[in-house]
């Protein structure tokens, strides 16, 4: 499910939204503009062209233009921090064109944003996407990610990167730094976690997504119930709640989990970074699953795994 975004202020004024132009998604459908006009503080008036697909004769040039559909949306309640994002339409690719005859920042640009599925698998327990990062599937591997990584890297159709998951690489700058030097450096928050600049689920996500702790990978482990399947011939478990809970399940793929420049162990096993250092210089939480157990454990900073977002806090 995609929906067009944009990030307010609380001031008041107008804004100028226009279609990039590309190719509509199958089963996608896409608007010419999208006019805004703020009233106040966190409230906003959207006017929408749709373009229908069909076609007219203009009378006044005799030539053929597009037909829009163009209703109007009711007062909505937008974000207050620049944070956040408002979705206004399934499907859009929108350009931000600020002007002098507004009060919004001085930027533009392309963007979209996915609203992502989502499950809550246990009483208090955080919201599970049911796909990886970079994944259109459930059963999509995604991208893979060294521990602070927020690029992510797809291997090739025979399993080969073109990025060194290994410590030949200077380039995976949080392997072989203590806790200290990583706050230091703006790579952990004072809760010792990943800031969000270095989250790679925050930033490739946006909003309120952001990768698990250690603590909340082991909530899978301890409150859910595993099954092997296979999934459009994708092999991987399908996790379940347990209780009250016990209709809502995510499936979490084998995707392996990139060392040196191979994708190793797919198909077999799974590797999922958390948000948290281990107490040493080399290693961070994961949550790793094989065919005897899955289990949190402390992994190599080096190497490319998985990325599982969640939203929402553990209580």
């Amino acid at each position: 499910r995609t929906f067009a975004y944009g990030v307010y202020t609380n001031e008041t004024g107008d804004v100028s939204v226009i279609n990039n132009g590309e190719a509509a998604l199958p089963g996608l459908a896409y608007f010419a503009s999208l006019s805004l006009k703020v009233t106040s503080a966190g409230a906003v008036t959207a006017t929408l062209s749709y373009d229908t697909g069909k076609t007219k004769k203009d009378p006044k040039t005799k030539k053929t233009v597009k037909v829009y559909y163009k209703p109007t949306c009711a007062t909505v309640v937008i974000p207050t921090t620049a944070a956040d994002a408002y979705q206004f339409l399934s499907g859009a690719y929108l350009f931000f064109a600020p002007s002098a005859a507004n009060n919004f920042p001085g930027v533009g640009g392309w963007v979209q944003v996915t609203d992502h599925d989502k499950v809550q698998l246990w009483e208090g327990g955080p919201y599970w996407a049911t796909t990886n990062i970079g994944a259109e599937r459930p059963e999509d591997y995604g991208l893979y990610f060294w521990w602070g990584d927020t690029t992510g890297h797809r291997p090739s159709s025979s399993g080969t990167f073109d990025f060194d998951f290994s410590y030949n690489n200077p380039a995976i700058y949080t392997y072989g730094k203590g806790d200290s030097q990583l706050k230091s450096e703006g790579w952990l928050t004072d809760d010792g976690v990943l800031a969000p600049a270095h989250d790679a689920a925050t930033v490739h996500w946006g909003g309120s997504w952001r990768m698990p702790t250690e603590q909340e990978l082991q909530g899978l482990v301890d409150n859910c119930d595993w099954s092997p399947a296979t999934v459009n011939g994708v092999d991987g478990y399908i996790v379940s709640g347990r209780d009250d809970y016990d209709s809502a399940s995510i499936f979490l793929p084998c995707a392996g989990r990139g060392y040196g420049t191979s994708l190793s162990y797919s198909g077999s096993n799974g590797y999922y970074w958390s948000s948290v250092p281990y107490s040493g210089y080399d290693s961070s939480w994961s949550l790793n699953f094989f065919s005897s157990d899955h289990i949190t454990n402390y992994s190599s900073r080096l190497r490319g795994r998985s990325v599982r977002p969640v939203q929402g806090f553990t209580e």
